[in-house]
């Protein structure tokens, strides 16, 4: 199953632009600094094309191989939601683009940063940690 979070995502560069989805932890995405990354068709909905000037073309390793993306520091605001809307943290990160995900995936840094810790990611189990409330996964969302 995987463990899914809500999250609203604000663009930092092209102001007026949220969207609320789904997203997957993934801690095989390691990242030195919080960073998300988005499916391009999501990144085009949040205004990040025409690409912003501090856009970076990227060569980046993935289970599949070596793929290009595009990545663009500190230009998204990642705010974790509870399955019911309320608002649970929000921080500052980067983005990759990827023409190849279907789904928005968060970093181990992003998870870290958000206070996410995953109990059970086959059942899609996971709790703030510093609460000792269970979560339940969100349903995926593909882009």
């Amino acid at each position: 199953m995987g463990v899914r979070v809500r999250v609203k995502l604000e663009n930092l560069i092209r102001k007026n632009k949220v969207v609320i989805t789904s997203a997957l932890v993934n801690s095989g995405y390691e990242a030195r600094h919080p960073e998300i990354c988005l499916p391009k068709t999501l990144a085009e909905k949040l205004g990040y094309y025409p690409l912003p000037e501090k856009a970076v073309p990227v060569s980046v390793r993935t289970s599949g191989g070596i793929v290009r993306e595009v990545f663009v520091p500190g230009a998204i605001k990642v705010t974790l939601l509870s399955n019911e809307g309320n608002e649970l943290g929000s921080v500052v990160a980067d983005v990759s683009i990827s023409e190849f995900e279907n789904e928005v995936l968060i970093s181990d840094a992003l998870a870290s940063a958000l206070k996410i810790a995953v109990e059970d990611f086959f059942l899609g189990l996971w709790r703030l940690k510093d609460e000792k409330k269970i979560r339940h996964s969100a349903p995926p969302e593909y882009w």
